[in-house]
């Protein structure tokens, strides 16, 4: 019998019969397992890019090649992490990569995208997409078969804390690759937002050692967005790096020829213009405000309550069916194949839960004193907390300092710790510092506890500037306690990921080079971290951080100085092996893998003077 699965929500399967149309009901329909999966990839490949044309991401090519490449026999790594903040374009990168999979030969592919999808464990997934046997039986048995077996999990953050309070698929769902990722010939991808990476408890164990960060669109690739749609006029270099987001240049493009827009910019202003054209403006709006409004309030409450980014479209239909294709026409809801209703991004369900709160009159310190402060309560507080710095600056930082510094009448603490935490490290995750956050910061300067979340927290060149300000306003570095000096340290570490010559301009000046203790933070600085410094400073640094050890010690930053001024780095691998050779009797020079690294990497690049280096050394009296 040939038949064809048709989508319905009871407890059983419906599928009929296609020659003469009788129907079966059963709880035990099974598709070929590549129909399956074809079939359960439908939402991540049905996903459009929201930008006009396509924007390519390089990033594609890059997790395309670590899938094709064999892994190495020791501890083989077959799980892949693509990273990024909101907006950042990761299901883009997922839609792309799923779509080149399905070309290769050989290759089965699943995708899912876990923020359309419904199901409790794998066990319940794998009968949604129709296999006979669970998901990891099933992935072990096709590796078999299958040059790559692939499965994709597009925004697995989703299923994370900070959006549901339902753990199970997440953990389901990291069990079950737990289980296959020692399977040959499969690779796993996930992607993520860093926020749910550091704070979900599930997500922060996990240790991924392929890991692809997705970062903003080039200068070029935004002009060149821009002016194919029609968008001629010029922009700040600050607002083509803002734009550099693909959902802000999605949001600014959507709304541009309705209200002139200047720099500086935020996601959230281009949200209240969002809002004031969508829902505000009754020339564009053609359906009654009131109940427009009432069919969001139930949206983003329901969605809140469930602690889910979707509900089905049945529950608001009946009521407000003109109003939700409204919103489908014009692109601020999106359904998927199996009747789902969730906004165009996570986002704009933030923006507007926050918007509504705070136009009905709601005040978050009252609100969370009447209800349970557990984790699944982070990003309402977030999302609230964002809407007030662009809305009432005053009121923003009013609630921060009552979320800090409240006590009850037995004199404890009114808020739970975590959401303390969350109010400031969420502080210099917004681009720019406001005179009114670093007052903030400031007085709570002496306070450990406190001020060590800041710390922990800052990766932005302006934050960095501006938290190293208020360091120098309080003494500087040198009045620091070990404490601080640790924490401002990790600010340093996590700000070199970006702008590698900012933190070292400011450790120059700061610190005491003749110090130990401090010539070690700085020899832990560079010594981790490999991104382009200016080789003249690393080479000031270099000399002064070899006094306290030998030149094989800093083999790393001398690779950070090898493109630049290679023959300073053979002179220092001459020393290291001149000092060898005096403390062995035997003429026998011994190199740990760095060194040896460092040793074909100078042959490769500068073949001349590597093999200078290794003649003048071997042979010293020529």
């Amino acid at each position: 019998m040939q038949a064809k699965n048709v989508n319905q929500f009871g407890k059983n399967s419906i599928f009929i019969e296609k020659h003469n149309g009788n129907i079966t009901v059963t709880e035990g329909y099974v598709e070929e397992t590549t129909s399956a999966f074809h079939q359960g990839s439908y939402e991540l490949r049905e996903y459009t890019p929201t930008i006009e044309p396509a924007i390519p991401r390089e990033e594609v090519n890059q997790i395309l090649e670590w899938i094709k490449k064999d892994t190495s026999t020791n501890n083989p790594a077959r799980l892949g992490l693509l990273y990024g903040k909101a907006g950042i374009g990761k299901s883009i990168v997922m839609h792309e990569l799923l779509k080149k999979l399905h070309t290769i030969n050989d290759y089965l592919v699943l995708g899912l995208k876990s923020d359309q999808i419904e199901f409790l464990d794998t066990d319940e997934l794998s009968k949604k997409i129709h296999l006979g046997n669970p998901l990891e039986i099933v992935l072990k048995e096709m590796a078999k078969k299958h040059k790559r077996v692939v499965v994709l999990i597009d925004q697995i953050d989703a299923l994370s804390l900070s959006l549901s309070s339902n753990r199970t698929p997440l953990r389901s769902l990291l069990k079950m690759i737990h289980q296959i990722q020692g399977t040959p010939h499969i690779r796993v991808v996930i992607s993520c937002r860093p926020y749910d990476l550091k704070y979900d408890p599930e997500l922060e164990k996990e240790r991924i050692k392929a890991q692809w960060e997705l970062k903003e669109l080039s200068k070029e690739q935004v002009q060149k967005t821009l002016q194919a749609n029609q968008c001629k006029e010029r922009l700040s270099d600050n607002l083509l790096c803002f734009l550099g987001n693909p959902l802000n240049l999605y949001l600014f493009l959507k709304v541009r020829q309705y209200e002139q827009l200047t720099d500086p910019l935020s996601t959230n202003l281009l949200y209240h213009q969002l809002w004031r054209k969508y829902i505000n403006d009754d020339s564009i709006r053609k359906v009654d405000k009131n109940t427009l409004l009432s069919l969001l309030d139930g949206l983003v409450d329901t969605m809140y309550e469930r602690q889910e980014l979707s509900v089905h479209i049945r529950t608001f239909e009946t009521q407000y069916n003109a109003e939700l294709n409204y919103l489908f026409t014009n692109g601020l809801l999106i359904e998927t194949q199996t009747g789902l209703i969730q906004f165009f991004h996570q986002t704009l369900f933030d923006y507007v839960y926050a918007r509504r709160f705070i136009e009905k009159g709601h005040n978050l310190l009252e609100v969370l004193k009447t209800q349970h402060q557990g984790l699944f309560t982070r990003a309402s507080v977030k999302s609230i907390l964002t809407f007030l710095r662009e809305q009432d600056i005053q009121q923003y930082i009013n609630t921060i300092e009552g979320l800090l510094y409240t006590k009850n009448e037995n004199g404890k603490d009114t808020y739970r710790y975590h959401l303390k935490a969350l109010a400031l490290s969420n502080i210099p995750f917004f681009e720019k510092p406001l005179q009114e956050e670093l007052r903030l910061i400031t007085q709570i300067y002496t306070d450990k506890k406190y001020m060590n979340i800041i710390f922990e927290s800052v990766y932005t060149p302006n934050w960095f500037n501006a938290i190293w300000g208020i360091v120098d306003s309080m003494g500087g570095w040198i009045n620091l306690n070990t404490e601080y000096k640790q924490k401002a340290m990790v600010m340093c570490f996590r700000t070199f990921s970006i702008n590698p010559n900012i933190v070292l301009n400011k450790l120059e000046l700061a610190l005491n080079l003749d110090d130990k203790e401090d010539c070690k933070h700085l020899s832990t600085l560079l010594q981790y971290n490999t991104q382009k410094c200016d080789s003249k400073k690393l080479i000031a640094f270099y000399n002064k951080l070899v006094k306290f050890g030998g030149p094989s010690e800093y083999t790393s930053i001398l690779k950070n100085i090898l493109n630049d001024s290679p023959s300073f780095v053979c002179e220092e691998l001459k020393k290291n092996i001149i000092l060898q050779l005096k403390d062995n009797e035997v003429y026998h020079i011994g190199v740990n893998y760095e060194v040896r690294e460092l040793y074909e990497e100078l042959l490769d690049k500068h073949y001349d003077l590597g093999i200078k280096l290794l003649t003048k050394v071997s042979h010293p009296n020529k």
